[in-house]
């Protein structure tokens, strides 16, 4: 997204109580220097590429796609301006890493003959994408248009939060002598289309009626004194800008709202004034009125432009005020299905509509089971990826990694003896790493007491304790069945295995098993999960078993909610498979830090004693328990990289 803004904070934070997906924000800046209604960032887990609202946007681009890359996600929305050299920039990045991304905005502005060159643009984008999301119907209907392929497309309009419009009273019927109160909020500018308003009032009786004027802008005073030299301030009264946080307050004991706007991508005032129980005059240029007003039930449309057409519908509720009250209670119900709970629900069920179609249609002509799951796999398939220049950088990074190792450890001290208590951490022992494997657990042997991790958190602050080690495996992979678990038996070591619960019930359904295998994890092929008899089993032989969450989701990338349910409900089924609650908590990719809350907490308050990352260090009396670190490891390393890491 270009910032944060209030139109979208309701959308954001619905979605944000959900437990069917995980949803991150990028945020190109932290705000806009242009909007003065704030800037609320919502509930939703969220970083910021840029730290000043002003910073420039060519400059920024480095930053915006750092920040993509730490994030990982199936489907990408691109919600920003796509003149932005940064939208541009995300656009490129997403297509060369060949991701599922769809564009979601307002519909384009018509701007004549000039428009018809700006089109291209966006054009191009959109054949781009996976599919489009317009912010209501008009906008998807405009974009499907434009893009001239048929593509998925969907209607997801700006939501607001509605409770303090829908608590005001639905205004009465004047009184013969009472006024009908005219209202308009905007901004004032030209595109708002107050010099029309103001030929429409002069077209209307002397009296009878008022008009209140809410909105700050350059042509405030022009208009102020347009207005006044015709009328007194009893019969119209201009509020000034208004804080965004009281606006609802505006429309209490108003009549009929009037928005005779040029154009508005979608207008949030008047859908605030229908929600408040007021009818409402706006032009066709406004898209939230082209989506809810009803012509005579709940209001009125007409075109932009036209002043007699204005004054006309004005005129309208002089002659029958009793119709007010009528097309009030007819506008808050035309919005009975504007909640963001709702449009939530529509973005999802597109996105993961999108996703199926986009995965299946890769998987045509692949029919049979995963091949990861009926043979051994080896490091080389698994990590390997097909483009060469990938390769080529994953060749080049483990050559100086080892360079970088054997060099240090020329050095005296480097070769000393391992120090501090550790917990290690495996994800893979794989048949041709017996040998090394065995060789690292006869490395630890010599220098540690091996322990569990639970046992490890239990021991380390008593006094005069030899150095402890704890030998963990992280994501459930039944690869670790075979030698890993064999050669933990031969030496009698005791380990602790932290299990995603949805993987593991997956492991009667082998294809749904490989689609999330190689959603949540690094590897070039899928491998096949554990199962429940297996973890029973490990239990048996004297290992511990923990938490690695429901959907092995990073916690940095999640929300509150679902949080909770990730780690309360893979707490709670362990618990009903092994008949004994799990006391420790891996954080899936190592994520500790958020920016909606202190995970650690979340931890703590689900029950766990005990919490893992993969921040390399030794534990000593004084590390927190919800933030112990731990060395990683693999089963193909050699035993001199594993000296390297633990003389740290």
């Amino acid at each position: 997204m270009d910032h944060p803004s209030p139109h979208m904070v309701g959308l954001l934070d619905a979605l944000a109580q959900r437990t069917d997906c995980a949803v991150q924000v990028v945020y190109f800046r932290p705000g806009s220097p242009k909007r003065r209604w704030g800037n609320p960032v919502g509930s939703l887990p969220h970083r910021f590429a840029a730290a000043a609202k002003n910073s420039h946007a060519f400059l920024n681009m480095p930053a915006v796609l750092r920040a993509m890359a730490c994030t990982r996600a199936d489907v990408w929305v691109v919600n920003a301006s796509y003149t932005a050299t940064q939208t541009w920039a995300a656009v490129a990045w997403l297509n060369a890493a060949g991701l599922t991304w769809v564009y979601m905005n307002e519909p384009l502005r018509p701007r004549g003959r000039l428009g018809t060159i700006k089109q291209l643009l966006p054009r191009f984008m959109l054949r781009q994408a996976a599919g489009v999301i317009g912010m209501g119907r008009e906008a998807k209907a405009r974009y499907t248009k434009l893009m001239r392929v048929a593509k998925p497309s969907a209607s997801v309009p700006y939501f607001l939060d509605s409770d303090e419009f829908l608590n005001l009273p639905i205004p009465i019927t004047p009184m013969e002598t009472d006024p009908v109160r005219f209202l308009t909020v905007a901004r004032m500018i030209v595109g708002k289309g107050f010099d029309v308003l103001l030929a429409a009032c002069e077209r209307l009786p002397k009296a009878g009626w008022t008009l209140t004027l809410a909105g700050d802008g350059p042509l405030r005073t022009e208009l102020e004194q347009a207005f006044r030299h015709r009328w007194g301030p009893d019969q119209v009264r201009f509020l000034g800008e208004i804080p965004y946080a009281e606006r609802a307050a505006i429309f209490a004991g108003q009549h009929v709202f009037v928005f005779p706007s040029r154009w508005d991508g979608w207008g949030m005032a008047p859908v605030e004034a229908m929600a408040a129980g007021l009818p409402v005059i706006s032009t066709n240029q406004v898209m939230s009125m082209r989506e809810f007003v009803r012509e005579g039930e709940n209001g009125y449309l007409i075109a932009s432009e036209d002043p007699i057409a204005l004054a006309d519908r004005m005129c309208r509720f002089l002659v029958h005020p009793e119709q007010i009250p009528v097309m009030g209670q007819a506008a808050r119900a035309a919005l009975a299905d504007y909640r963001p709970d709702v449009g939530a629900s529509r973005l999802i069920d597109f996105l993961v509509g999108l996703d199926r179609a986009v995965h299946s249609a890769s998987a045509r002509g692949d029919p049979d089971p995963p091949a990861g799951f009926a043979e051994v796999p080896t490091w080389q398939a698994l990590t390997e990826p097909a483009q060469i220049n990938l390769r080529f950088r994953l060749h080049g990074r483990a050559l100086a990694k080892r360079a970088v190792i054997d060099a240090a450890l020329v050095l005296p001290w480097r070769r000393s003896a391992p120090r501090g208590h550790r917990i290690l951490v495996y994800h893979l022992v794989l048949r041709e790493d017996r040998k090394r494997f065995e060789e690292h657990l006869a490395f630890l042997r010599d220098h540690y007491g091996l322990v569990t991790a639970r046992e490890l958190v239990q021991e380390v602050g008593q006094e005069n304790k030899s150095p402890l080690a704890a030998i963990t495996f992280d994501d459930g992979f039944r690869v670790l069945m075979g030698d890993a678990l064999e050669l933990l038996e031969k030496h009698r070591i005791k380990a602790t295995f932290f299990v995603p619960t949805g993987f593991i019930e997956l492991g009667s359904d082998p294809l749904r098993a490989a689609e999330y295998s190689l959603r949540a994890h690094y590897y070039e092929q899928p491998l096949e999960p554990m199962t429940v008899d297996d973890l029973r089993q490990i239990q048996k032989l004297g290992h511990e078993i923990g938490s690695h969450g429901v959907s092995h989701l990073g916690l940095n990338a999640v929300s509150r909610t679902l949080a909770a349910r990730e780690l309360e409900g893979s707490r709670a089924r362990l618990a009903a498979w092994l008949e004994q609650e799990p006391v420790g908590f891996a954080y899936p990719y190592g994520d500790f830090n958020s920016s909606v809350g202190e995970p650690p907490d979340w931890v703590a308050a689900a029950g766990y004693g005990y919490a893992v990352t993969l921040r390399r260090g030794a534990v000593h009396a004084r590390t927190d328990p919800m933030r112990l670190p731990r060395e990683h490891a693999e089963g193909h390393w050699r035993v001199r990289d594993l000296r390297y890491f633990l003389n740290r």
